[in-house]
């Protein structure tokens, strides 16, 4: 029993280690956009042409996507609570958003 706990311990640990290396793999069209220039591949060059994504190196379509920076939402707000036989339940909920610059 001991072997099978340790032999799931290891194999979780090294699935956690590997994933982000595998999903860290990046596209031709990513690799160029990351050095500030287009990809010259011939058959990501003639897909961009057409206004499509090359389905051979972009299946997900990485190329077409935008990479425009995420804006985070700031602001305060306020939970009211009360305690009820079943637990704590949130009563109010308000939400002030702070001006965006």
């Amino acid at each position: 029993m001991k072997l099978i706990k340790r032999l799931t311990a290891v194999t979780c640990a090294l699935a956690l280690l590997a994933g982000p290396a595998l999903a860290a793999e990046k596209t031709c069209c990513e690799k160029a956009a990351a050095e500030g220039k287009e990809c010259t591949h011939k058959c990501c060059v003639t897909a961009h042409k057409e206004g499509k994504s090359c389905e051979k190196c972009n299946k997900n379509k990485e190329d077409l996507k935008k990479d425009d920076k995420k804006k985070t939402a700031r602001g305060r707000f306020t939970l009211i609570l009360k305690k009820l036989p079943d637990g704590w339940k949130i009563v109010h909920d308000h939400t002030s958003a702070e001006e965006m610059k």
